[in-house]
């Protein structure tokens, strides 16, 4: 069975919505590196996830 976050995760379907989930999971954490660790990573993962969508994107268009 998916944990809350797991769920909550996959109800996260736009890259808005998973940035901002992302900054609210990085805002429950407001000890030093572990905070920036978070939001580093989640920013870097919604920026690949950009990336992606438009090289894709560009790829299938005509």
């Amino acid at each position: 069975m998916p944990t809350l976050s797991e769920k909550t995760w996959s109800n996260l379907t736009t890259v808005g919505d998973r940035t901002e989930g992302c900054l609210m999971i990085s805002s429950l954490f407001h000890y030093g590196m572990v905070s920036l660790d978070i939001r580093h990573s989640c920013l870097l993962y919604v920026a690949v996830l950009h990336v992606g969508s438009v090289i894709f994107g560009q790829n299938k268009s005509p």
